[in-house]
């Protein structure tokens, strides 16, 4: 599907991002599998799960590394098995997925936790490219503002972002402006911002984007007629992942 592609203000698109060099997709005829872990957050005392995809033949090429992209609060079976499709058919190279499910009530702070406590569990248990052009970040609706923070925050741990379906809250500009203002030039995350022209929560997408054209953050805007369902969400998943996962 083509997205329509717009900004408030000035149109800007991303930053160009370094050459990738994918991940072969392995020449066998499994699919992907999928496996629960968990981690430890000593701050709060909890032991938060998650959900890992593996790509096909993750234990067969024990000499291969993989980008990573982690997706924060929503996703369900769907997302693996069109990334499972996608890597099959060889139009994305092969990559693992982390679904942290994180609750609206625990959104705040979960950025933290993903920075300080996930991400280096995942590159310590798992075969990863484990640099930043390797490691993006998504989520929708509530998900998506965990995301955003995730990649904004110090000490800007993630290559890509795409908010999908969410913002920022009204009073977190100072904060973001912060954040933006003390990231090396080389560290920006490129950033995908989309929402449907019905979606109930539009305002926190507009607090975003208006602070990333005062600040002349180059992002890209993907915006095209729908509301704030399953149903948007998955007629793009396939945009979604090609741009979080590109293959250059």
């Amino acid at each position: 599907m083509l997205f329509l592609v717009a900004c408030a203000g000035p149109v800007r698109m991303s930053t160009p991002s370094p050459t990738l060099t994918p991940a072969p997709t392995p020449e066998c005829h499994q699919s992907g599998t999928t496996k629960a872990d968990k981690v430890f957050f000593p701050e709060s005392g909890e032991t938060h799960a998650f959900t890992v995809y593996l790509p096909p033949c993750y234990s067969e090429y024990g000499d291969q590394t993989y980008p990573v992209l982690y997706w924060t609060a929503a996703g369900g079976p769907e997302i693996f098995a069109t990334s499972d499709r996608l890597i099959r058919q060889g139009d994305i190279p092969a990559f693992i997925i982390i679904m942290v499910n994180i609750s609206p009530e625990k959104g705040y702070g979960a950025d933290a936790q993903i920075v300080d406590r996930v991400v280096p569990y995942i590159d310590s248990h798992y075969r990863t490219r484990a640099d930043r052009p390797y490691r993006s970040i998504t989520g929708i609706s509530h998900g998506a503002a965990i995301a955003v923070r995730a990649a904004f925050r110090p000490p800007n741990v993630f290559g890509r972002v795409a908010v999908l379906s969410g913002g920022i809250a009204d009073g977190e500009q100072e904060k973001f402006t912060g954040w933006i203002s003390s990231m090396p030039p080389g560290q920006r995350p490129a950033v995908l911002v989309d929402v449907g022209d019905q979606d109930g929560i539009i305002v926190l997408t507009h607090y975003l984007t208006d602070l990333l054209d005062k600040l002349s953050y180059p992002y890209t805007f993907t915006h095209a007629p729908g509301n704030h369902n399953s149903e948007y969400w998955g007629s793009h998943m396939v945009d979604f992942l090609k741009w979080l996962i590109p293959a250059h």
